[in-house]
C-alpha cells in the first residue's frame, strides 16, 4: 500500500465523505421517476416486472424458488443474488412505504408495484454508491491516496453508473460484485493463500450468480494467480471450486431446476448469437464498427466524452507501466471489452462492469501526471482533471434532471385524457409488448385501442387520435424498418394527420444541452419521444384496410400473443 501524502491525509475522510454523498445524492434524485400512476402494464423501465413477479411469487408459494411452477411461472434470465436483496430490503422498507397514502403516486397507481419497485430501486442505489467506495479502496491501496480519491471522483460522476442506480435491475448489483471481485482477485495476488483465493473465487461465483457472464471474473483471478510468488495448483481449485459454491448460494434452484435453467440459458444463448437477426433486427446497425462502440456510446455518452478520454488513457497508461495490479486490472478490461464489443446486443448498460476498473486506472493515471516533475504537465494535468470532472458533474445535473419530469407517455396519455371524450378511438403503432407499453398509460378504461401495424390505411375507420413513440422506431421485429420509415414519413406528409402535441426532453442545466437522441434506447428511457396526432377522416376509399381496433388492452393482448393468452 502507498503511503498518503501528510496534508492530503489529513483531508483523506472528509474528501471521502463529500464524494460518497454526491454520490449519493446523484443516485437517489428522482428515484420514484415513472411511477406515477404506475402499474406492472405502464411500468417506466422494461425490466422492472420481474421484481413484481418474483415477489409476489415469493409472498404467494412461501418459497424463495425463481420457478415455483415449471412452465408458466418460472424466471431463470436472471441469476437470484438480485432479487433475493432486492425482496430482503423490500420487506425491510415495508413498514416506511406502507405509509404512503394509496394516492401519493396517482389514483390509478398499483401501490404493491410501486412499494416493490421502489424497494429494488434502494438497494440498486445503496450498492451503486458502495461501488464507489469499492473503487477507493482498491485506488488507495495500489496507487495511493490521491489516485484513489480520484478514482473515487470518476466512479461517483459516471453517469452511466448513476442511471442504472435509479432502476430496479442487477445492472448496479453486479457493478458492486464485480468490484469486489477484482479486488478480492488482486488481494489474493499478493497474499496467496487458500483463503485468499477461495474470497476470490466465491465473490466471482456471487457475481455470476447476479449475471451469467461474469464468469469471465476468471480471467483476472487467474492473471492473479499467475503473477502471485506462490504459483500452486491448489490455489487455483480452491478458487474455482468456491466460484461454484458462490454462485450456489444465491442460485440453487438452477440446480433443482436444472431443465428449466438449461432451457432458460439456451434460448438466452440463441438471441444473441444465431437468432440474434430475428431478435433485434438491424436496430444496432447505426452505431459503427463494434469495435470502437464502447468508446462512443458506453463511455462517450454513459461518462462523458472528457471523462471518457481521461478513462482509456487510464488505460493505456497502465499497459505501459505493467505492474501486477495493471495487469490485472487490464485483464478484466480486455476480456470484457471484447465480449461487449462482440455481443450482437449493444445495450449501453451491458458495458457498465467496465466502469469501475476503468475509474481506478483514470485515477492512477492522473496521479502519475501530478506526481511528474515537469511544472508544466502537473498543472495541467490539474486543469484537465478540473474540467473532465466538472463537465461530468454539469452532465450529470443535466441527465439526472430528467428523473424529475414526468414520463412522456404518462404526459402524452394524459393530456389526451383530458380532452378525447370517454371511449374515443385511439390508434397506435404497433400491438404492446414488453419495451412498447405506451397503450398501458393513461387512465384505464377510457380509450379504444386500435394499431395501425405501421400501415396508414388502417387509419380511416373509427380513430380520431394516433399516439406514436420513438421506441416504435427500434423495436418492430414483426415489421420491415422499410415499411416503418414510409409510415412515418407518411404522417409527415399526409394532411389528415395533424400534430397537436409532442412530448420529449433534452437534458439540460443553465441552458446547456447534452443531445442523446443518437444514443441507445436504454440511455433514452427517461426521454421517449411521444406525439399526439389528430386524425382527419379523408372518406372511404378502396385501398382502406379495417382497423384494427379492440373494446380493451387484454384483447390485444391476446391477439399478439394467442399461444400464451388465448382469447
Amino acid at each position: 500500500m502507498i503511503a498518503p501524502r501528510g496534508d492530503l491525509a489529513r483531508w483523506r475522510l472528509p474528501l471521502l465523505l463529500a464524494v460518497l454523498v454526491l454520490a449519493l445524492g446523484l443516485r437517489l434524485y428522482g428515484i420514484a421517476w415513472g411511477l406515477q400512476d404506475a402499474t406492472v402494464s405502464s411500468r417506466p423501465h422494461p425490466d422492472e416486472w420481474t421484481v413484481y413477479w418474483l415477489f409476489r411469487w415469493f409472498d404467494t408459494y412461501h418459497s424463495a424458488s425463481p420457478c415455483p411452477v415449471g412452465g408458466s411461472q418460472c424466471f431463470f434470465d436472471w441469476g437470484m443474488v438480485f432479487p433475493y436483496l432486492a425482496y430482503g430490503l423490500h420487506l425491510l422498507t415495508m413498514p416506511l412505504f406502507s405509509l404512503f397514502a394509496s394516492s401519493a403516486f396517482g389514483a390509478h397507481a398499483d401501490m404493491t408495484f410501486v412499494r416493490t419497485v421502489l424497494a429494488a430501486r434502494l438497494l440498486s442505489a445503496l450498492v451503486s454508491t458502495l461501488t464507489v467506495y469499492v473503487v477507493y479502496r482498491t485506488a488507495v491501496r495500489y496507487f495511493g491516496l490521491t489516485s484513489a480519491l480520484l478514482a473515487a471522483g470518476c466512479a461517483a460522476l459516471s453517469c452511466l453508473l448513476i442511471q442504472l442506480g435509479h432502476f430496479g435491475t442487477p445492472d448496479s448489483t453486479t457493478g458492486l460484485l464485480v468490484s469486489l471481485a477484482l479486488l478480492a482477485a488482486l488481494h489474493a495476488m499478493d497474499r496467496p493463500s487458500r483463503r485468499s483465493f477461495a474470497l476470490a473465487g466465491g465473490l466471482c461465483g456471487v457475481a455470476v450468480g447476479s449475471e451469467y457472464h461474469m464468469a469471465l471474473l476468471l480471467v483476472p483471478i487467474a492473471a492473479a494467480w499467475a503473477l502471485s510468488q506462490r504459483k500452486t495448483a491448489l490455489y487455483l481449485a480452491v478458487a474455482a471450486v468456491s466460484a461454484l459454491l458462490g454462485y450456489l448460494i444465491f442460485n440453487i434452484y438452477s440446480v433443482v431446476d436444472f431443465n428449466a435453467w438449461l432451457a432458460a440459458m439456451q434460448h438466452t444463448l440463441r438471441i444473441r448469437t444465431v437468432d440474434s437477426s430475428a431478435q433485434y433486427g438491424t436496430r444496432w446497425s447505426a452505431y459503427g464498427p463494434a469495435w470502437a462502440y464502447v468508446i462512443r456510446y458506453p463511455l462517450g455518452y454513459g461518462v462523458g466524452f472528457p471523462l471518457a478520454i481521461w478513462m482509456v488513457a487510464g488505460a493505456i497508461w497502465a499497459g505501459i507501466r505493467r505492474e501486477k495490479a495493471d495487469v490485472v486490472l487490464l485483464c478484466w478490461i480486455v476480456a470484457y471489452f471484447v465480449l461487449v464489443s462482440i455481443s450482437p446486443a449493444k445495450f449501453m448498460r451491458y458495458s457498465a462492469p467496465l466502469l469501475p476498473a476503468l475509474a481506478v486506472l483514470a485515477g492512477r493515471f492522473a496521479s502519475d501526471m501530478l506526481a511528474m516533475p515537469s511544472r508544466p504537465i502537473r498543472l495541467g494535468a490539474i486543469a484537465v482533471a478540473f474540467a473532465a470532472l466538472l463537465y461530468s458533474l454539469t452532465y450529470d445535473l443535466a441527465y439526472v434532471g430528467l428523473f424529475a419530469k414526468p414520463d412522456p407517455r404518462y404526459v402524452a396519455t394524459s393530456w389526451l385524457a383530458q380532452r378525447a371524450p370517454v371511449n374515443t378511438a385511439v390508434a397506435y403503432e404497433q400491438l404492446p409488448n414488453g419495451l412498447i407499453n405506451l397503450p398501458y398509460f393513461g387512465p384505464p378504461h377510457t380509450f379504444e385501442p386500435c394499431f395501425t401495424q405501421f400501415d396508414p390505411r388502417r387509419l380511416q375507420g373509427p380513430e380520431t387520435y394516433l399516439l406514436t413513440d420513438s421506441y416504435d422506431l427500434e423495436e418492430h421485429p414483426r415489421f420491415s424498418d422499410r415499411q416503418v420509415a414510409q409510415f412515418r414519413s407518411a404522417l409527415a406528409s399526409d394532411r389528415a394527420f395533424t400534430l397537436a402535441l409532442s412530448v420529449h426532453y433534452t437534458p439540460s442545466i443553465l441552458g446547456w444541452q447534452f443531445p442523446i437522441d443518437a444514443s441507445p434506447h436504454d440511455w433514452r428511457y427517461p426521454t421517449h419521444d411521444v406525439a399526439v396526432y389528430k386524425v382527419t377522416s379523408q372518406g372511404h376509399s378502396p385501398n382502406l384496410k379495417p382497423p384494427v381496433c379492440f373494446s380493451t388492452l387484454g384483447a390485444a393482448h391476446n391477439a399478439l400473443y394467442p399461444a400464451k393468452r388465448p382469447a
